[in-house]
C-alpha cells in the first residue's frame, strides 16, 4: 500500500496497483498500521480495516503517523500532535482447568460496540452489541470446536 498524490494505491503482488481512493482527499503524506487498522494522513485523516474501504474523519492536517501502545499519533506543521483514542482490542484466552475459551473486548468506556463473527472472513454476522465496555469485558465462554475456524471482529457504533 502506498499513499501520495492522487490518494491510496494497493497491490497484492507489488507489480499491479489498484487506486482505492482519490476523489476530494488531496495528497496524503503518511500511513501506519496497528491493531487491525490502517490510518492515512495528509490533507485529511482516513482509516480502514481492510485497505479498500476508507472512512474520512474530521479534517486535520498531518505529515506523519505512527502506531504504538494502543494509539495512533500524527504530527503536523507547527508542532501539532494528534493522538487517537484507544483502539478496540479483542482477545481469546483459554481458561485453565475448564478449557473454555473466553472472548474479551477492550475499548474506550461509554462507546457502543458491535461484535461480529465469520467462518470465511467474507460474510459477517452480528453476534452481539455491547454498550459502555469497561477496559476488559468478558463477552462469552465456549468450548473449543474440532477444526472449525471462527473469526471475530468488533467496531464501535458511530
Amino acid at each position: 500500500m502506498v499513499v501520495g498524490w492522487p490518494g491510496i494505491l494497493t497491490s497484492a503482488d507489488g507489480v499491479n496497483w489498484v487506486q482505492r481512493l482519490s476523489s476530494g482527499i488531496g495528497s496524503l503524506d503518511g500511513i501506519a498500521y496497528g491493531n487491525g487498522q490502517f490510518v492515512a494522513v495528509g490533507g485529511t485523516i482516513l482509516s480502514s480495516a481492510d485497505g479498500v474501504n476508507w472512512v474520512q474523519h474530521e479534517s486535520a492536517y498531518g505529515t506523519a503517523i505512527a502506531y504504538g501502545n494502543g494509539h495512533f499519533v500524527a504530527v503536523g506543521p507547527g508542532g501539532t500532535i494528534l493522538q487517537s483514542s484507544s483502539i478496540i482490542t479483542l482477545a481469546l484466552a483459554r481458561k485453565i482447568g475448564t478449557g473454555l475459551l473466553t472472548l474479551s473486548l477492550e475499548g474506550s468506556s461509554g462507546l457502543g460496540y458491535t461484535l461480529q463473527t465469520s467462518t470465511n472472513l467474507i460474510s459477517w454476522r452480528n453476534l452481539t452489541n455491547i454498550t459502555g465496555a469497561q477496559p476488559t469485558n468478558v463477552i462469552f465462554e465456549t468450548l473449543p470446536t474440532g477444526s472449525d475456524k471462527v473469526f471475530y471482529r468488533a467496531y464501535f457504533q458511530q
